[in-house]
């Protein structure tokens, strides 16, 4: 095992993670076989035991061989990097059978029970609170509360039926009962540990779905009507046993045991120890995370980490502080150079800076005390601190100690009566000496009038060494985090700028946060703000930063190959704050990752202002960051179950600390960040209940309270949220919202839906192989809608398997029809066969009745198109379109001829069965007009103009194309728009006309919005070869890059684009060996393509030979356009059949295919290629 990190999950479908990430085990059998192993983890398992797991009573006959295979494939899954000698490690074999070789932890089923059976014996106590109330027995809060932890995180591992790629072996059976069983167990303590701590609301989502999946079980009763007993619903409670009584009598005849009679009885005296009885909290914890708070109050957290009390700031020492760039900030920096010009001219002056925590404030001073460095001037720094152990005058005393001048003597007196002055610390002293009693700016003003003198003297004494040191050279005074300063310190601040007159060269820079009702309720700071204002000071406040500027910022920490729409997206997160994007930055720079995550740095701060904030507010901000960036206070009032008046009372600290702020009517975090900071650290389950109980207040609101949609929405994203514990109401809201979403022709958010639908679904123990079939269908005609063909295609290829578990060609035939029903292209990748599915298919077939039906023509169909790359197939394929589009002909649905059609199209997409192909797209259009179906017929138009362009019809082209991308504009029919536009754009470069780049980027875009077409992996240069195919220069760049990477020239797909650019160029020396031995193309969707651009590449190479074999190849062909499916063309074939003659020493021949080629070229306006060819005719003289 050395060496090896191997994690097997059989809690639904098998899936395997390796040492570098999950391990995609395509084929289901071999699924299966780990899944067999795992069943049997330990022991050697024999291989009639294996195959009877897997195949159970429909094993064939070559099974034992076929295991071997799958054994010999799921090793290498196992140990990719294992030698070919090697010994395995992981999978073992012996003379008996095959062994896997791990523990029981690297397997989820195996841990679950060890680790459920574990925490059980914690947490087995805590059932008293249904009798008795607490006793001795109950483990500590924080023990329980570890627990609660860990047995949600073993509930979210279930992803669906256990063990669910094997048969219903009986063995698989007894282990699926066993796993409900304990995961039942683990839900019960769940919800005990829950009640213990005092979660009430939450527990009761949790046991509203176990009274529903098992109505006979008392304990689920018992939990829900302690659960509502103690929420205040006590009448309820009561109501939820007398129905379990009734349930008992029904159906079993039964009285409830003894723990439900025992709990009934307490609620109906009242008992205080069952309805109050849940564990104390000690030390409250913010709901916010259980992290370590860090004492740092008095800092920006833009700004670095503060001196300890006894270092002075001396302007150099400022400006060292910080190498962040200042970036922007032109108007700030310009009015703080006009301050620096006034003073030095003497004439004195004051600007406040304001701005929020991160916004640049010390940045900006740092820039400021360089600047006046810079000019000569004196510049010193003082910063004021929140720590309650700062002396008085704190500041002041820094900047003095920074400009090397000794205090005054009026300063030491300034004390408050009793306090000693050899008892303040020495600025340039002991750091930790102990500073003595705080003033308090409430009994400021009490003092004695002699207190109020020396105050006073102090005061302009300090003013005096001020101006005194402004003398010869000017002075920059800071004072950096006016917001934190105590009373002292601001009537300093304003008796200083009061004194100042004509002459004193001295300049000042106050620093603050946006204003709070504290700070104006503050009689010195009114004060201030009022000496300030009568002394002119300019107030500069400081915004998030612009687009340009964030740029710059992060371009400066992680260089310019940043992705603008990421730069864009911190941005609208941060509200433009420097802190905030730094820290997102520097994330990036150190992790690579550049989504979601919230900096530990960023957390910290916001950690650091909700710790100080009273525990029903800071359980308000969790609520409302699980509601989102901004909501109405009234939805968040409804949710905490407050009164709206009482609900902003309580939040009005939190404004006041910078956290939320009150806009237009709603509610809003000042940044996302801080929001998103709030949920990263908060614990993952704490968070998943948040967003269960506010799940439970909108599904309780008034229909009035909320907007219908919105509410679809809103209950959708909170139930999923909440996680797999409430997958019972997660996966129908999810459903709902999809629908809706598809209704509004909103595809890719519906597709999402509907992903999200079976994902919860999956784990719901109540749910049914029924409701996942219509699931997934969902699922894939919205990803069909959206060009999200893969998605769409997995989709099918799981409801397939699914429908013939349950032996139903019924749901079969409706599932595969959903392949082709919305494809423009072929839905299979290139090339790749589903052999899988063409046994389903052939299994399901053989077992319907003969004679018409629906099901019997679409498996046909479905098959035929599914055979499309198998070799040796054509003869069937034949048979098979030819027997089914007769039988939907006879049915006569339009909707099922329509399909038919389509399917039939794209199982005959051939070169030969051009002329059978238009009459088969002819017959779609008017079936789908006859069905109804819009996008069927969006579909059916852009076949029809596909198979149009390809034989050279430029009417029926022009006019098909242009309903169908009317439709799909309309529809965001993003698949069917993607094909057209393609073949536009090489349209447009064959005629030399249009804005192609702008036409290529619409390309880019669309295939950059979650579309994932056949051939995805190939789009991009896709559309650099059409842009750049008859372009010299640009074909040269084009096929460097390429050849570069993939000196053998590419493959398949690639191959004959590579020919072409090389032929453009004229590289006749890298032409050679890619044209030697170079086989005919196959007969599929681009051998018309395929064939022209060969005939090009051996005109160019001079290849006679080459050229007469391709020759003959392409004239069958004559008249017709060279296409690639729905997308590349590249000009009539005739043209490239004329160089291949020409090249073959049959110049008459030539010449004729040329005219022809010519006229048609010239039918569709292709101008730039007639120059090109006419290039061609002139080199090859005909």
């Amino acid at each position: 095992m050395a060496g090896v990190s191997v994690q097997v999950s059989v809690l639904g479908a098998t899936a395997l993670r390796g040492s570098d990430g999950p391990v995609e085990i395509a084929a289901r059998k071999r699924r299966a076989l780990l899944a067999a192993l795992a069943l049997d983890l330990g022991p050697v398992v024999s291989a009639d035991r294996l195959v009877a797991l897997m195949w159970g009573d429909e094993a064939p006959p070559g099974a034992f061989g076929t295991l071997h295979s799958y054994v010999s494939g799921l090793r290498r899954l196992l140990e990719p990097g294992l030698e070919p000698r090697a010994k395995p490690t992981v999978l073992l074999t012996s003379d008996e059978g095959y062994r896997l070789a791990l523990p029981r932890e690297a397997v989820d089923a195996t841990a679950f029970v060890d680790e459920v059976r574990t925490r059980h014996r914690v947490l087995v106590g805590l059932a008293s609170q249904l009798t008795t109330g607490p006793d001795a027995s109950w483990p500590e809060r924080a023990e329980v509360e570890e627990q609660v932890e860990g047995l949600e995180q073993l509930l979210r591992t279930w992803r669906g039926t256990p063990y669910a790629d094997l048969t219903d072996h009986p063995d698989v059976l007894t282990e699926r009962t066993g796993l409900e069983a304990l995961r039942t167990t683990a839900s019960d303590d769940l919800a005990l540990g829950l009640l213990a701590l005092g979660e009430h609301a939450t527990v009761l989502a949790l046991t509203e779905q176990a009274t529903v999946r098992d109505p006979l079980r008392e304990r689920g009763w018992s939990l829900h009507a302690l659960a509502l007993a103690r929420a205040g619903r006590q009448a309820e409670a009561l109501d939820a046993i007398r129905r379990l009584r009734r349930l008992l009598d029904d159906e079993l005849g039964l009285d409830p045991g003894q723990e439900v009679r025992d709990l009934e009885a307490a609620l109906l005296q009242q008992d205080p120890a069952v309805l109050r009885g849940w564990l104390a909290n000690g030390s409250p914890a913010s709901p916010v995370g259980r992290a370590r708070v860090e004492d740092r109050r008095g800092q920006d957290p833009g700004d670095p980490p503060p001196e300890p009390p006894g270092g002075g700031a001396s302007g150099a020492e400022a400006v060292g502080r910080d190498e962040r760039p200042l970036v922007g900030r032109t108007r700030e920096r310009e009015a703080i150079a006009q301050l620096l010009d006034s003073a030095g001219a003497g004439r004195p002056a004051t600007v406040r800076l304001v701005g929020e925590a991160g916004a640049g404030k010390s940045r900006l001073v740092q820039w400021a005390v360089a600047e006046a460095l810079s000019r000569g001037m004196a510049a010193a720094v003082g910063t004021c601190s929140a720590d309650e152990g700062a002396p008085p005058l704190w500041p002041w005393r820094q900047v003095l100690a920074g400009l090397d001048l000794p205090s005054p003597p009026e300063l030491a007196p300034a004390l408050p009566a009793g306090a000693q002055a050899d008892s303040q610390p020495d600025p340039q002293g002991d750091a930790h000496a102990d500073p003595g009693p705080r003033p308090d700016a409430r009994t400021a003003d009490a003092s004695s009038g002699t207190t109020a003198e020396r105050a006073f003297a102090a005061h302009d004494a300090i003013a005096e060494a001020l101006r005194d040191a402004a003398r010869d050279r000017g002075l920059l005074v800071v004072l950096d985090d006016l917001h934190w300063a105590d009373t002292p310190t601001m009537r300093c601040l304003a008796q200083v700028v009061a004194s100042l007159r004509a002459g004193d060269r001295v300049a000042v820079i106050a620093t603050r946060r946006p204003t709070t009702s504290a700070h104006t309720a503050d009689t010195a700071g009114t004060d201030l703000d009022a000496a300030l204002a009568r002394h002119g000071a300019t107030t500069l406040e400081l915004d998030g930063l612009a687009a340009d500027e964030a740029r710059d910022l992060v371009g400066s920490i992680l260089g310019d190959g940043t992705e603008p729409g990421v730069v864009a997206d911190w941005r609208v997160r941060t509200d433009g704050n420097p802190f905030f994007l730094v820290e997102l930055a520097r994330l990036a720079e150190q992790s690579g990752r550049v989504d979601g995550e919230v900096p530990e740095s960023v957390q910290s701060v916001v950690r650091h202002r909700v710790a100080a904030l009273p525990e029903p507010v800071r359980e308000l901000l969790l609520l409302a960051a699980a509601l989102g960036r901004q909501h109405p206070p009234l939805l968040l009032a409804r949710i905490a179950e407050l009164d709206p008046d009482d609900l902003l009372d309580r939040l009005e600290v939190a404004q006041e600390a910078g956290i939320i702020h009150s806009a237009q009517g709603l509610l809003a975090f000042d940044h996302a960040l801080t929001r998103d900071a709030i949920l990263a650290m908060t614990t993952p389950n704490r968070v998943a209940r948040t967003h269960a109980r506010i799940a439970r207040a909108l599904e309780a609101a008034p229909p009035s309270a909320v907007n219908p949609a919105e509410r679809a929405f809103d209950l959708a994203h909170h139930w999923l949220a909440a996680g797999p514990l409430y997958a019972a109401n997660a996966w129908p809201a999810a459903a709902a919202a999809g629908a809706l979403a598809a209704d509004d022709f909103a595809n890719v958010e519906a597709a999402d839906l509907f992903h999200a639908a079976l994902e919860a679904q999956a784990v719901d123990p109540q749910g049914t192989a029924y409701e996942r079939f219509d699931l997934l269908l969902r699922l894939n005609e919205s990803a069909a809608r959206a060009g999200m063909w893969r998605e769409a295609v997995g989709a099918v290829v799981v409801a397939v398997a699914l429908s013939r578990a349950l032996g139903d060609p019924v749901r079969m035939a409706t599932a595969v029809a959903s392949l082709t029903r919305y494809s423009v292209w072929t839905p299979m990748e290139y090339g790749v066969v589903e052999h899988e599915l063409i046994d389903d298919l052939r299994t399901t077939l053989g077992r319907l009745a003969s004679g018409d039906s629906a099901e019997r023509c679409t498996l046909m169909l479905a098959l035929a198109a599914q055979l499309y790359y198998l070799p040796g197939s054509d003869a069937e394929v034949a048979a098979l379109t030819d027997e089914g589009m007769a039988m939907a002909r006879r049915l006569g649905d339009p909707t099922l001829l329509a399909w038919a059609a389509r399917t039939a199209q794209i199982a005959l997409w051939r070169c030969p069965a051009l002329a059978a192909r238009r009459a088969l797209a002819e017959e779609e259009v008017a079936a789908a007009r006859a069905s109804g179906d819009v996008t069927a017929e969006a579909v059916a138009l852009a076949g029809m103009a596909g198979v149009a362009v390809e034989a050279g019809d430029v009417a029926t082209w022009e006019w098909a194309s242009s309903e169908a991308l009317e439709i799909a504009r309309r529809r965001r029919l993003s698949f069917v728009e993607f094909a057209l536009r393609f073949v536009e754009l090489s349209l447009d470069v064959l005629r030399g006309g249009g804005d192609r780049e702008a036409a290529a980027d619409a390309l880019r875009t669309m295939t950059g919005v979650r579309m994932s077409i056949p051939a995805t992996d190939y789009i991009e240069f896709g559309i650099a070869y059409a842009l750049s195919g008859w372009d010299p220069v640009a074909a040269r760049w084009l096929v460097d890059s390429v050849l570069a990477v993939d000196p053998d020239g590419g493959d398949d797909i690639t191959r004959t684009p590579i020919l072409q650019l090389l032929a453009v160029c004229g590289d006749r020396e890298r032409l050679a060996p890619l044209l030697r031995g170079a086989a005919l193309p196959s007969e599929d969707w681009s051998q018309s393509l395929d064939l022209a651009i060969l005939a090009f590449a051996y005109a160019v190479a001079a290849d006679s030979e080459g050229a007469r074999t391709v020759a003959g190849a392409l004239g069958p062909l004559s008249g017709r356009m060279a296409v690639a499916g729905v997308a590349s063309l590249q000009g009539p074939v005739d043209c490239f059949l004329a160089m291949a003659l020409a090249t073959a020493g049959e110049a008459e021949a030539a010449r004729a295919a040329a005219e022809r080629g010519e006229a048609l070229a010239r039918e569709w306006g292709m101008t730039a290629f007639l120059d090109r060819f006419a290039e061609q005719r002139r080199s090859l003289g005909f």
